[in-house]
């Protein structure tokens, strides 16, 4: 939409004429620089650019020394609205319409486009990949988007081919970058239909096949995909974002206690989905950051245990409910560094404790997503370990926390939170909003933090440097 005002100060008799587009691109106004003849004091001079469009609306404000006028009120094209103009005196008037040009010649046909590497989804984390993976212009790597309204333009800069313009015959993947409605079912339906396999096909959700697919196009040296690594965990690009987070920070904080492996820890499986991502995740770290992981998933396979009492969440969830559709189905389909176990918390998890306890592979990173209050009790004892084989500090992924007006610290995991810091004076469970690059999410309101303050790092007893996190390099 494009504004011009009619300002004119106190002490000056011309008024000045301001004339500006202004667009919205991914919730953000862009507004460029103004002309050097702007004043000193002027906002548009400095570069500030909220400040730029402020001075602009408050200028021409009703009651101020100016008005506001609306021209154009179709939005215009991006590359169009980083324009500003300044000048002194009065608006000149519209110039005349120049004579039409003849029509040009024809252009030659081009050939479809025939990438090896597909990026479908006209999405912002597209082009965070095209630029963290240096794909930029690239000849063998195109983002297209199946959805007409989105495709035949462009996204901030990049240009965005329909899908039926390419020719699919060097094609080795598809990387899905759209949003994950129902786990990509509509995208993935889609490639299926074109003729593409499974073998072409990776989400958002498979860090580890996207990088490696990625990387394989564009080598990257150790230390790129260490910052690959970090940045693409704090620009959010891959699906769960709050797990992408805990589990980097679990393992920067192995690779800080000088260790090379450490196990996370998922209650609440249901179909499978998190611990699916939780494995790719673990993969793409341990390609980028070079940190092994143990991978735990605890359901009762059965569904949520019986209700007891209010304490339950019983307006919330049901007996029975959320059982896991084919939990052998889904055991043969982890890797080998994921395990499965089976059966109710309160009877699996000292076992589990007593067998997997390592100091060489500490806790690093624990989901906790069994909705009850009674469930949350037991999984939490997982926290009265020996204090060696936990992390010194360690990301909880609270679930059942902040995302529903009845969760609360007085009932379900809530409830089971405050009760387990009331028993424990060195453990103490709480709860710090975090921030990642892109904009504010519900999920930063779930991250809670194990504080081990009788590990030994804690005590002073053992050397481990956490002055400052590597990833804040980057």
């Amino acid at each position: 939409m494009v504004l011009s005002a009619d300002y004119c100060r106190p002490d000056e008799n011309r008024p000045r004429v301001l004339v500006g587009s202004d667009g919205l691109t991914g919730g953000k106004a862009l507004l460029a620089q103004a002309q050097p003849s702007m004043p000193q004091h002027s906002p548009v001079r400095r570069g500030n650019i909220r400040a730029c469009r402020r001075f602009l609306l408050q200028v021409a404000s009703p009651g101020r020394h100016g008005t506001i006028r609306t021209e154009s009120p179709k939005p215009m094209p991006t590359r169009n609205m980083l324009r500003w103009i300044s000048r002194f005196g009065q608006a000149q008037p519209e110039p005349p319409p120049l004579p039409a040009a003849p029509d040009p010649a024809p252009m030659p046909h081009e050939p479809a486009p025939s990438p090896r590497i597909l990026l479908l989804g006209a999405e912002p984390r597209a082009v965070g990949l095209i630029e963290l993976y240096r794909l930029v212009g690239h000849p063998d790597v195109v983002l297209a988007d199946r959805r007409p309204e989105r495709a035949g333009g462009d996204l901030i800069g990049h240009r965005v081919l329909n899908f039926d313009e390419i020719a699919l015959d060097r094609l080795v993947a598809t990387i899905v970058t759209e949003d994950p409605i129902r786990d990509y079912a509509e995208p993935i339906a889609f490639l299926r239909d074109k003729g593409l396999s499974p073998a072409q096909v990776i989400t958002c959700a498979e860090p580890g096949r996207a990088h490696r697919t990625l990387t394989g196009l564009v080598p990257a040296s150790d230390e790129r995909s260490r910052q690959i690594g970090y940045r693409a965990v704090r620009q959010n690009l891959f699906h769960r974002g709050h797990y992408a987070y805990c589990m980097v920070l679990a393992a920067e904080t192995a690779l800080r206690m000088s260790l090379s492996k450490v196990t996370i820890v998922e209650f609440g499986v249901w179909y499978g989905a998190g611990l699916n991502n939780l494995c790719e995740i673990a993969d793409f770290l341990q390609q980028t950051l070079g940190v092994e992981f143990r991978i735990f998933g605890f359901d009762t396979g059965a569904g949520l245990p019986e209700v007891a009492d209010w304490r339950d969440h019983p307006e919330l969830w049901g007996s029975g409910t959320l059982a896991m559709p084919n939990f052998e189905k889904l055991a043969t389909q982890l890797p080998p560094n994921c395990r499965l176990i089976i059966g109710d918390c309160k009877n699996t998890l000292a076992p589990f404790l007593r067998e997997h306890g390592s100091a060489e592979a500490p806790i690093g990173f624990v989901s906790l997503d069994v909705d009850q209050y009674h469930s949350s009790v037991s999984a939490l004892r997982l926290f009265e370990a020996e204090a060696t084989h936990l992390a010194p500090v360690i990301p909880v992924w609270v679930d059942d926390s902040y995302l529903n007006v009845l969760q609360t610290s007085y009932a379900g995991e809530g409830l089971a939170i405050r009760e387990f810091n009331e028993r424990h004076p060195l453990r103490k469970i709480e709860q710090k909003i975090i921030r990642t690059d892109d904009f504010p999410r519900l999920w930063h309101h779930c991250i809670y933090f194990a504080h081990i303050f009788d590990h030994p790092v804690r005590q002073g007893k053992a050397p481990a440097r956490f002055d400052q996190f590597y990833h804040t390099n980057y």
